[in-house]
C-alpha cells in the first residue's frame, strides 16, 4: 500500500481562533499543537525563530501591523 502524503494543515489563523474559543481543557493540547504544526508548515515558524530574522517581510504581517510600520516611518 502506498504511503499517502500528509495531510494539509488547516490555516493557522483558523486554529487560532479556534483555540481562543476553546474550552476544553482536554482539546486544548491538541489543538496548540495543530496550531505550531500549521505556523512551521505555513512558514511562520515560532517566535524565536522570528525574533532572530530581523527586518521581516511585511507581507507576513497583519494589516493592523503593515499600519503602525507606515506610521513609524
Amino acid at each position: 500500500m502506498p504511503d499517502r502524503p500528509p495531510k494539509p494543515a488547516r490555516p493557522w489563523r483558523l486554529i487560532a481562533e479556534e483555540v481562543t474559543r476553546e474550552t476544553d481543557k482536554k482539546k486544548l493540547p491538541h489543538l496548540i499543537q495543530e496550531l505550531l504544526q500549521a505556523l512551521a508548515e505555513q512558514g511562520l515558524g515560532t517566535a524565536d525563530d522570528r525574533a532572530q530574522r530581523p527586518g521581516q517581510d511585511p507581507s507576513h504581517q497583519s494589516t493592523e501591523e503593515q499600519g503602525k510600520t507606515k506610521k513609524a516611518v
